[in-house]
């Protein structure tokens, strides 16, 4: 689940990019925090068998991706839309309930 919303944000996210190509807050989200993300869940899933220790950190790492890509919006001084500020924290929410899953697995 929290691999899906990362991916919709991240697709929604591009979209913006190609609305509003010079925003640095909509590039720094995508290439530095949703990709960081993404591939964090996807760690995440993959270690889950093996690894539960290094899933949960993958878990954790991805819900700090999007608490990045949140400061990033913040940060800028241009307004932009509400929705990204509400789904960052739903893909924050949802990384840390998979770590907490994934820490009563072990």
């Amino acid at each position: 689940m929290a691999l899906s919303e990362a991916i919709s944000v991240k697709t929604y996210l591009t979209v913006l990019a190609k609305r509003y190509p010079s925003d640095k807050a909509i590039g720094e989200c995508i290439y530095l925090t949703y990709v960081t993300a993404t591939g964090a869940l996807n760690s995440a899933l993959n270690k889950l068998d093996n690894d539960p220790h290094g899933a949960r950190d993958a878990a954790i790492t991805a819900g700090f991706g999007a608490v990045d890509c949140d400061k990033a919006f913040q940060n800028d001084t241009v307004v932009h839309d509400p929705a990204i500020h509400i789904r960052n924290n739903e893909v924050f929410f949802i990384s840390i309930m998979a770590s907490l899953g994934i820490i009563h697995l072990f």
